[in-house]
């Protein structure tokens, strides 16, 4: 069979080097052309399939064909580009040398990861790029590069240095708190900044006794660094675990961090009529330690003290007039005594109007939050993307991941990890797919069920 076995690969290389279906369209067509081109010989549906699978790369649901010449010259040519370049992504590569893939037939980066990934001994293939070995990680190898550097660097300098990685990677690595941006836009790594301790030291007392400081010969040693920048580092460095920063001043923690957000917080909302989340946002930016933090503090004082009536807006609770026996009535049809995602409310025909806002998933969660007598709602974190679940007052859970387990037994879903995460995120129970909660909730579900 091995004569029938070419012939059909070589139709295939002629006609199909897009790639070819299993299925039966593309079968059909290629035993059509088998029998014409070779009439003497007698090929089958069956056959021409376990060829297919025999000798295709399958990617998605297409199988591509690369002879074991082209194969050896795609593996001996990333060697040479790894004995050059410690870390290659196949997107970057693939885009760099595309027309050397496309005479191999190689016409995406998934197809040249699946032919490196199933042929390539000497290299290490991960999900997106490849290494020599284990050991080598993209941030180590930047880091060496500073290392080395006795200057500042630019992302374009990198970009020379690293020209198979994404640019946004290399981004993403110059903004961690490893890397200070110069003033003149390039990088500069932490680990080389000189510091004067001495008048660091002194400045400690200067800013007990008056609050006020000088780090003027530490912005000396480091004059490619913004003084911002260095009061940032010098903070993080030497006072952070005693004293907060906010803005260029620096306090004692005689109060604690959450106790200091929460009153500016309060403060700042005291008098407000109505406020863009934006400006809360931005607010709570200069007093929390981190932006993950000022995101969900900012929401979370929010809906604590005023009323979000859409994306970007959020008003004192005294402008907005709920009729909650009418809006509880409306969400009956939708809730019954189930539990159902926030997302579920896809009409507001039969909702009672709310004079001055229209209706929307912002308003309803802040409805159900702080005024519906009928219906609770809870969510795994505060959120801006609608994420969370509705049900009767009447039910308890111990958990969001007990009301999951909960919902999963209700809709009958089979316990078996993709089809549970494919049914929360897709039905908007939360955002991700995370392994050990999934785990958790499988759990929960079984243990519902016994009892």
């Amino acid at each position: 069979m091995l004569n029938e076995t070419k012939n059909i690969l070589d139709i295939i290389k002629k006609f199909f080097s897009n790639g070819i279906r299993d299925d039966f369209i593309d079968v059909k067509k290629i035993l059509c052309l088998c029998s014409a081109e070779y009439p003497e010989k007698n090929f089958s549906v069956n056959f021409i399939r376990y060829v297919i699978h025999a000798e295709g790369i399958k990617v998605g649901k297409r199988f591509y064909f690369v002879s074991e010449n082209d194969i050896e010259k795609i593996l001996l040519f990333f060697d040479a580009i790894l004995k050059n370049y410690s870390v290659v992504y196949y997107s970057v590569a693939y885009e760099k040398h595309r027309k050397f893939f496309s005479k191999l037939n190689i016409f995406s980066p998934e197809i040249l990861k699946k032919i490196l990934q199933e042929n390539d001994g000497e290299n290490l293939h991960l999900v997106h790029f490849c290494v020599l070995n284990k050991k080598i990680r993209l941030e180590d190898e930047i880091s060496k590069v500073f290392t080395k550097s006795d200057i500042s660097l630019s992302l374009e300098d990198l970009q020379k240095i690293f020209p198979y990685v994404p640019e946004k990677k290399i981004s993403a690595e110059l903004k961690t708190k490893k890397y200070l941006p110069t003033v003149t836009g390039k990088y500069f790594s932490v680990s080389k900044i000189k510091f004067d301790t001495t008048e660091i030291f002194e400045a400690e007392k200067k800013i007990l006794a008056s609050g006020e400081y000088d780090f003027s010969s530490n912005f000396a040693l480091n004059p490619e660094i913004s003084e911002k920048n260095m009061i940032g580092l010098i903070f993080r460095k030497f006072f952070a675990g005693r004293f907060l920063l906010r803005g260029k001043k620096f306090y004692k923690r005689n109060i604690s961090s959450a106790n200091f957000i929460k009153t500016a917080l309060e403060n700042f909302l005291e008098n407000k009529e109505k406020i863009a989340f934006t400006e809360l946002l931005n607010f709570s930016k200069k007093i929390c330690d981190n932006s993950s933090n000022s995101f969900f503090t900012a929401l979370n004082y929010g809906f604590k003290f005023m009323v979000r009536v859409d994306e970007n807006l959020f008003v004192k609770d005294s402008l907005v007039n709920f009729d909650v026996a009418g809006i509880d009535e409306a969400l009956t049809p939708f809730v019954q005594n189930k539990i159902v995602s926030l997302r579920s409310v896809k009409s507001f025909t039969d909702f009672p109007p709310v004079e001055n806002f229209s209706w929307n998933l912002f308003l309803l969660e802040s409805f159900l939050r702080k005024y519906s007598k009928k219906f609770s709602y809870n969510a795994p974190n505060i959120n801006n993307v609608h994420v969370g679940a509705i049900y009767p007052k009447s039910r308890r859970f111990s958990d969001y991941l007990g009301l999951q387990a909960e919902v999963i037994i209700q809709e009958n879903i089979v316990l078996e990890k993709s089809a549970i995460e494919n049914f929360l995120v897709e039905q908007g129970y939360r955002s991700k797919k995370i392994d050990k909660f999934t785990r958790k909730i499988i759990y929960q579900a079984q243990e519902n069920l016994i009892l």
